[in-house]
């Protein structure tokens, strides 16, 4: 999973929609009926609800791909 942190706290951190993009095998990701699932995802989704985070997300074969996806 890549995740890009910056210097505000929860409180401050600013009502935008996030990207981020996973990369692996399982049971990391997975795609399963063109449907985003596996750990990485799963702790992604506490995070965001826990710091009330909006994001999109995308699920690559390679980290290459997904670090390129975030430049």
């Amino acid at each position: 999973m890549v995740v890009t942190v910056g210097q505000n706290t929860p409180n401050e951190m600013p009502h935008q929609s996030y990207k981020v993009v996973f990369a692996g095998s399982k049971p990391f990701t997975i795609i399963e009926n063109d449907k985003q699932k596996g750990i990485s995802l799963e702790i992604w989704n506490l995070i965001a609800e826990e710091l009330d985070i909006n994001y999109t997300s995308k699920n690559y074969s390679n980290v290459a791909d997904a670090l390129n996806d975030l430049a």
